[in-house]
């Protein structure tokens, strides 16, 4: 066999001994890599192996030895002009007269045209089944697809694009992407296009604003990849484009929503404070500053748990364990707060938590209000009933209360020593009568 063209269609046979290791291989083998016969002895054949495919080459012979299996490998075999075509190399295992493997015997045969041949039919299926879906997906798409050429010029348009915009397929092939763009925006498009588009071959999501053909301007989001001739060579660009004016105005309801809050909150009577599921304080009111006695930089350095007083802390922080792990949603609770000038008062908590869209643990919320002359107004009046009390006992002086309309009678402890009646006993008037002789 005699080469006048590289491309001339060969097969080289081959056999290799029980380790895998070549030790025969046929006359055409130099004549095609140009590696003499004995250096491709033993593992030599492996160098005329691509080498993006050796790995490969060798897991599949590895795995092919090992289990005494046919075997067929695909690989990028370098010709004597230092070209490489591909090769499909085909082998069995040989075994001697009492049926022990002996090696492997094969071909290696060149596949290169026949690789180009297939890979251009599955390109061409591909493409076609490619066009399919895009049509599918240009007609029925919600989102607006157009397809503009490089100096903006729309050159087709779905239906979903002609609706968002107003105008008819054929009014926009009149037309400009940018005659339909205001021009507030021409600057920073042209930009995305020159740094992005253009030497990325597609952009990010960015927003804008179209123009509809009664003059009304909207909100879009877009997406924008190039269009590429056979050549490789950029011709246009396609984008996919969203009318967001029902977002944005989502948006624009919520951060007005959200500042009538923030602003209902920071002015409010009653004390706020938000925290991280850590403790950290992350906002707080004026209010509550003031109950407090911390400016908002200085709580934002702090822990909630440090304002708490020592003796409160453990049944506090055993509640917002509980409201953490989900066992109760909050808790209202009495205690202590030590003031930033080490003032001791009594404050009124109810605690809350909001949980992230998956359940995790983001905000506690604390609304806190200073009952602490309440709490002063109520030790007094305990205060005044213990001294009552103690003056009654001592005077043996017994103090009584009917409700009418329950016929219900309230003794003191003093009165209940006098006529000899357990603290707890029911009583009416009826009752009293009864004890008097």
């Amino acid at each position: 066999m005699t080469f006048s063209s590289m491309d001339a269609f060969w097969v080289v046979n081959w056999t290799t001994d029980v380790a895998g290791q070549c030790d025969y291989i046929d006359r055409q083998w130099p004549r095609i890599t140009g590696q003499t016969a004995e250096a491709a002895m033993g593992g030599g054949w492996l160098n005329a192996i691509h080498q993006d495919d050796l790995e490969q080459v060798k897991v599949e012979l590895g795995l092919a030895s090992g289990s005494e299996r046919p075997f067929q490998i695909m690989a990028r075999l370098r010709r004597q002009d230092g070209q490489f075509r591909w090769a499909l190399a085909v082998g069995a295992p040989r075994y001697d007269e009492q049926d022990v493997f002996i090696g492997y015997s094969g071909s290696i045969i060149d596949f290169h045209d026949r690789i180009d041949i297939t890979e251009r039919k599955e390109r061409l299926d591909a493409l076609r089944a490619s066009e399919e879906r895009y049509r599918s997906l240009f007609e029925t798409s919600r989102d607006g697809i157009v397809t503009v050429d490089m100096r903006g010029h729309i050159l087709e348009a779905n239906p979903a694009y002609q609706k968002m915009l107003g105008h008819t397929l054929e009014e926009l092939k009149r037309l400009t992407y940018q005659e339909l763009t205001p021009e507030v925006w021409h600057d920073m498009e042209a930009a995305v296009v020159r740094e992005h588009i253009l030497p990325r071959g597609e952009s990010a999501e960015y927003e804008k604003e179209y123009i509809r053909k009664d003059g009304t301007v909207f909100p879009i989001s877009q997406r924008t990849w190039t269009v590429v001739d056979e050549r490789g060579h950029i011709v246009g660009m396609r984008a996919f484009v969203r009318d967001i004016t029902e977002r944005k105005q989502a948006e624009a309801a919520l951060r007005d929503s959200e500042e009538r809050f923030r602003v209902s909150i920071a002015n409010a009577s009653i004390g706020f404070a938000m925290n991280g599921p850590n403790d950290n304080y992350l906002d707080a009111n004026r209010a509550y500053c003031l109950i407090a006695g911390y400016t908002r930089e200085e709580l934002l350095a702090l822990k909630g748990s440090e304002l708490i007083h020592p003796d409160d802390r453990p049944a506090n922080m055993a509640l917002a364990e509980r409201m953490l792990a989900g066992e109760i949603p909050g808790f209202v609770v009495e205690n202590r707060y030590i003031r930033k000038n080490g003032e001791n008062i009594w404050v009124r908590k109810s605690v809350s938590l909001i949980r992230s869209a998956d359940g995790a643990p983001r905000w506690i919320i604390t609304l806190v209000e200073d009952v602490t002359k309440r709490k002063l107004a109520e030790e007094a009046l305990q205060q005044s009933r213990n001294d009552l009390d103690r003056a009654q006992e001592v005077g043996k002086i017994g103090w009584w209360r009917l409700d009418v309309r329950r016929n219900v009678l309230t003794w003191s402890d003093e009165n209940h020593r006098i006529f000899g009646v357990p603290r707890g006993t029911p009583l009416t008037y009826d009752n009293f009568l009864s004890l008097v002789h």
